[in-house]
């Protein structure tokens, strides 16, 4: 596989993970059960989209965390 097909995999597994960290409090599990497949799928997908990260380049962190500025946000709305 290139190493961009991986990058983007390795993005689509984290959003996944992420999304399943989410939506963990309405599965049909026990509390405890809820919590810690939240709690690893939260730790995997993070650790999955920093991989995706140091892959794609330090270009891709500096536009990512343009995004979450509040600035960003205000100039966008105006």
């Amino acid at each position: 596989m290139q190493p961009n097909k991986r990058a983007f995999v390795i993005f689509i597994l984290s959003n996944i993970l992420w999304g399943i960290a989410i939506f963990s409090p309405f599965l049909p599990m026990k509390t405890h059960e809820k919590i810690i497949v939240g709690a690893i799928c939260a730790t995997i997908g993070e650790i999955a989209f920093w991989v995706f990260v140091s892959i794609v380049g330090k270009e891709a962190a500096e536009k990512y965390k343009k995004y979450l500025t509040i600035k960003y946000w205000k100039d966008k709305i105006k």
